[in-house]
């Protein structure tokens, strides 16, 4: 008598499965001849429609054989939101953040303030920077940034206040006043990289990537006194990062790929 039959399967893995089963010590007799049942899953589950032979009966004292369909089916269930998520991770999409660094000593100051709070509260440590301007991967960022720091090597930023918001990579933030140098900037970036990102320049640095409540938000923003009125930004780096940055495994995926 065999175990189990298998009468149309495309995938191998369902194979598996009932092997997996006979090992976690189901009784040999539980699978025989009977009447047979058909089990069908959506095509999007990437997973054949499979027919077993089973009885009904109780069989050494375990339920019926129906089980087996419950738990095939929450296995696959379960197998496929895997493979759903790690399929979502490798597709996200890239981009060309382009920030400005600022000079001292305002940037020991807010790396100071950044790794403090990132400490605190478990999140992504990075860089100060004012982002510019983000647009695609497909250009040569090299020759962008090349273009931007050969008119205005460095640039002011006067100081408006410390902010929050539920925005993730704006979850605490230094608000500067807008600035004709900074525009500057921006529009000979934008355009060197010609394409068609619609970002606008909001300037501004963070300081905190964290999803928290409001009241903590509003405690912090208060909390945080800045040692001066104005900020010199002297460098400009290219950065690839997912677009959008949700989360802290895309704060920590983000790379330099040139600088000036």
């Amino acid at each position: 008598m065999r175990r189990y039959q298998v009468i149309s399967i495309e995938h191998r893995e369902i194979e598996k499965f009932l092997r997996d089963l006979h090992a976690d010590r189901m009784k040999p007799d539980v699978f025989r001849s009977g009447t047979a049942k058909s089990i069908t899953i959506e095509s999007g589950h990437r997973i054949a429609t499979t027919t077993f032979q089973f009885c009904s009966e109780y069989v050494s004292g375990h339920g019926a054989i129906l089980t087996l369909e419950i738990n095939f089916v929450k296995y696959w269930i379960v197998e496929n939101a895997r493979g759903e998520r790690m399929s979502a991770s490798s597709m996200k999409k890239t981009a060309i953040a382009y920030w400005l660094i600022p000079a001292e000593p305002a940037r020991s100051f807010f790396e100071k303030t950044i790794i403090d709070l990132a400490r605190r509260y478990n999140a992504p440590v990075f860089e100060p920077h004012m982002t510019l301007y983000v647009g695609s991967d497909r250009v040569e960022a090299e020759e962008v940034i090349a273009k931007a720091v050969s008119c205005c090597r460095f640039a002011q930023a006067k100081v408006l206040k410390v902010c929050e918001s539920d925005e993730f990579v704006k979850t605490l933030f230094v608000q500067f006043a807008p600035d004709r140098k900074l525009q500057q900037l921006y529009e000979m970036i934008r355009d060197a990289a010609q394409d068609s990102f619609d970002y606008q320049l909001n300037p501004h640095l963070s300081l905190l990537y964290k999803k928290m409540s409001i009241l903590v938000r509003r405690q912090l923003a208060h909390s945080i006194k800045l040692p001066f009125s104005e900020v010199t930004f002297e460098s400009i780096r290219a950065v690839r990062c997912v677009s959008p940055t949700r989360s802290r495994a895309d704060v920590e995926a983000w790379r330099v790929v040139a600088a000036k």
